[in-house]
């Protein structure tokens, strides 16, 4: 099923129709990012978590205040097949902890904007094998900027579609199957008569 069949407005989509539109404006800042340089980023990232070995079923988290990276980071994390969750830089560190351990997120990112917190998201969550800061150092995390940097701009030879959302009771996580397995699904159930 191509693009079009299944109604994806995915980055490189507009990239290839109109690669110098503005797809972020940060209205603080009035810094841009236009669809080319988001699916840019986007696919270096997608790179950067497959040779993690980050791919389909596993998930990455990341805790980030607004920031023009963000779309690139789920983008990124989507054209991986992984899920991913956006968490709340307003949270406070337990929270976030819960979040990324019940996830079971492989990958947190976040930026010195969560610094102080850093430490005890760190000890509350043993199951992320590589994390990075966005926009400065953090320590004990690798810089995001030099990783995505080093790899290749070409898309993955096979995106996959993947996501999650949370729901509103509480921290907690509910993955999501794409369109696709719903359908293999549907058509793998037994009927009323069977």
């Amino acid at each position: 099923m191509d693009d079009a069949e299944q109604g994806l407005q995915y980055p490189g989509r507009w990239a290839a129709e109109a690669p110098n539109r503005a797809a972020i404006v940060m209205a603080e800042s009035g810094q841009t990012m236009t669809f080319a340089e988001l699916d840019a980023e986007a696919n270096r990232i997608s790179r950067l978590l497959q040779g993690l070995g980050i791919g389909p079923g596993d998930h990455v988290a990341f805790c980030l205040e607004n920031r023009i990276e963000f779309l690139a980071l789920a983008w990124g994390a989507h054209y991986a097949g992984s899920y991913y969750t956006a968490i709340s830089s307003r949270l406070t560190a337990d929270e976030i902890a819960y979040i990324v351990d019940d996830c079971g997120a492989r990958v947190f990112v976040t930026s010195p904007y969560k610094a102080d917190d850093v430490a005890e998201i760190m000890a509350a969550t043993p199951v992320v094998e590589a994390r990075f800061s966005i926009g400065g150092p953090v320590e004990d995390h690798a810089c995001f900027e030099d990783a995505v940097a080093a790899q290749a701009v070409e898309p993955l030879p096979d995106r996959t579609e993947g996501w999650t959302c949370c729901t509103p009771r509480a921290p907690q996580v509910v993955p999501r199957v794409s369109s696709r397995h719903c359908r293999e699904w549907r058509s793998a159930r037994p009927t009323r008569s069977q």
